[in-house]
């Protein structure tokens, strides 16, 4: 029997028969709806304490207000792998993450009218020592920069250790061997904020289409596990605003367009973390340059047409999730991701990113995502 190396079996399968019962109830028969270059990079690049709160990461639901008012479904399949190795102490609080993260995720969202739509997001997270080391290590020594002292402990380790012995609760968590499984499932709805205008719908004929703005909300389930670090055991709510710019032609072929978001973000009470914040800000902002952009311009303030090739700018950031000392745990994160982004015909594109740490320590020292789209 064919075995492949930081995969459990029973895991895995678990994982796809939660993907074909979500196949099973969001798709059904519905317009074809195409793939738009203005786009968030959607990599998941928190670190491993962090990432377990549903904190939701930059994605793009089907476009809404729609002109036509037709309803559509879109699959989204992702792979980011991180490479993390920072910690500290400080008071009764030590940290140290010292691994690599794998974070798949098939995410699914259909649009139901003009101006509703919905998502749900089901992820796999893989911890695992990982192979990287020795390439980060030797591209800081080429660049002369900080190494957060990774040549002094053995490569290619896995330790994830947080302890706390402030207060009458002493807590510890640590994990030394892989971990796989099953992460926290978010679900999302979209509504476009020209819909909540009175006296005004979007349909054939509407000038809605044009207002290119949405409110979302969210909710994430604890389905994963503390223990595995896979999930926070929390139940997690979520709101934003996110608006993109009608693309701008750059002679041509070219055209230039941004997408931004931002919002609040309430973790849920843990029984593990009790110095966590009650309310958490979050932001993202895309540039996005299309570097061979067909003649029309779509309806919804992008560029129509079979194929285009877009190089991607984009930062993300939040507020603190706890109230530490640690840097890790209690300051605000910024990280950059760069990336391009094929769309190889009206229904499917294709994203490759590499993100790295702004705010040192915040998030992982390095980030590779791939991401495929694909209307159904």
């Amino acid at each position: 029997m064919l075995r492949i190396p930081f995969v459990d079996a029973r895991i895995v399968s678990r994982f796809a028969l939660s993907l074909i019962a979500c196949c099973l109830c969001v798709l059904s028969p519905g317009a074809l709806e195409p793939v738009f270059a203005t786009e968030f990079i959607s990599a998941n690049g928190k670190h491993p304490i962090n990432g377990l709160f549903g904190l939701p990461q930059p994605r793009t639901l089907l476009q809404i207000p729609a002109k036509d008012g037709k309803t559509a479904t879109r699959f989204d399949f992702s792979i980011a792998h991180s490479n993390i190795f920072s910690g500290g102490r400080r008071g009764g609080e030590r940290l140290l993450m010292d691994g690599e993260t794998t974070r798949t995720s098939l995410f699914l969202s259909r649009r139901f009218s003009g101006c509703f739509a919905a998502g749900i997001d089901v992820p796999l997270v893989t911890h695992t020592p990982g192979r990287l080391d020795d390439f980060i290590e030797t591209w800081h020594d080429w660049f002369n920069l900080p190494d957060a002292k990774r040549s002094r402990r053995e490569q290619n380790q896995l330790e994830l250790a947080y302890t706390n012995t402030n207060g009458d609760n002493p807590r510890e968590l640590q994990i030394e061997t892989q971990q796989q499984g099953v992460g926290d499932v978010a679900a999302f709805v979209d509504v476009g904020v020209g819909c909540l205008i009175p006296g005004r719908q979007a349909g054939p004929g509407s000038r809605l289409h044009r207002d290119r703005a949405s409110l979302r909300l969210g909710i994430k389930f604890p389905t994963g596990h503390l223990t595995r670090l896979t999930g926070s055991e929390t139940t997690d709510l979520s709101i934003e605003y996110t608006a993109a710019a009608k693309r701008r032609r750059l002679g041509q072929r070219q055209s230039l367009s941004w997408r931004f978001r931002t919002g609040i973000f309430a973790p849920g009470e843990s029984s593990f973390f009790d110095h966590q914040e009650s309310v958490v800000i979050f932001g993202s902002g895309v540039l996005d340059w299309r570097l061979n952009s067909p003649s029309g311009s779509g309806s919804s303030g992008t560029i129509s047409g079979a194929q285009g090739l877009s190089l991607k700018l984009q930062i993300d950031a939040h507020s603190p999730m706890f109230d530490s000392r640690l840097t890790e745990l209690g300051r605000w994160t910024a990280q950059l991701a760069t990336g391009i982004a094929w769309q190889q015909d009206q229904k499917r594109q294709w994203q490759l990113s590499l993100l790295e740490d702004v705010v040192i320590d915040t998030t992982p020292d390095f980030v590779v995502y791939l991401g495929f789209s694909q209307s159904l």
